[in-house]
């Protein structure tokens, strides 16, 4: 296969940056690959070279990469945008779409997955937008929530309350469903919190999904 296609990585996170720009460089089809590590260096090298394929971290200093990524979308409206990031949430998905990324890409990602992924951009059969590495955060996150709640801390309770707030359910829905009283559930949630070491159920949901 012909070497078609330039990539620039841009992420503050140095081992991750040398670690994917070595392995991008083992693709037969990669021409080159350049690296950055804020938004100074990411613009100097857009102005040297503009890129097929840009990898941007979704928090690239001093600004975030989904701002970054309209304006470069914008300004070179043909680069290949895939979004890294560790982030799981709908809501950012659906920024980074808005914003005119192409992909969007957890950082935990096989690298199986971005070859096949750059392989069809190549031969131009890459979706319109598309998100990958969301299986492996699951059989992860599967993996900590199992530690987390078979670590004997909990009692039976604590441990459905911890399930289901993982689940996102309100607490009408877990009185109801444990036929217990909001107060009662108050006590659990606040058992779990503590016993778990976290501040809030957001920041629990968080450890769950960003836990590597």
């Amino acid at each position: 296969m012909t070497r078609e296609i330039n990539v620039l990585i841009a992420d503050d996170h140095k081992l991750l940056l040398q670690s994917m720009a070595s392995v991008l460089a083992g693709f037969e089809y990669v021409a080159s690959v350049k690296t950055c590590t804020n938004l100074a260096e990411l613009s100097q090298s857009l102005q040297q070279q503009i890129p097929q394929v840009l990898f941007l971290d979704i928090n690239l200093p001093p600004d975030d990469g989904l701002s970054i990524c309209r304006e470069i979308k914008l300004k070179y409206p043909s680069i290949y945008v895939i979004i890294l990031t560790s982030h799981t949430e709908q809501a950012r998905i659906n920024s980074a779409q808005l914003n005119g990324a192409n992909a969007y890409f957890i950082k935990s990602v096989d690298i199986e997955a971005i070859d096949g992924h750059l392989r069809n951009y190549l031969n131009g059969t890459a979706p319109a937008f598309v998100t990958e590495g969301f299986s492996h955060v699951a059989e992860e996150q599967a993996t900590y929530y199992t530690q987390l709640l078979n670590n004997n801390i909990l009692t039976p309770r604590e441990k459905q309350i911890a399930e289901l707030l993982v689940q996102g359910k309100h607490h009408s829905y877990i009185t109801s469903t444990l036929n217990i009283s909001y107060d009662t559930f108050k006590t659990h949630r606040t058992n779990v919190l503590s016993k778990l070491g976290f501040k809030s159920v957001p920041e629990l949901i968080s450890a769950l999904f960003l836990h590597k």
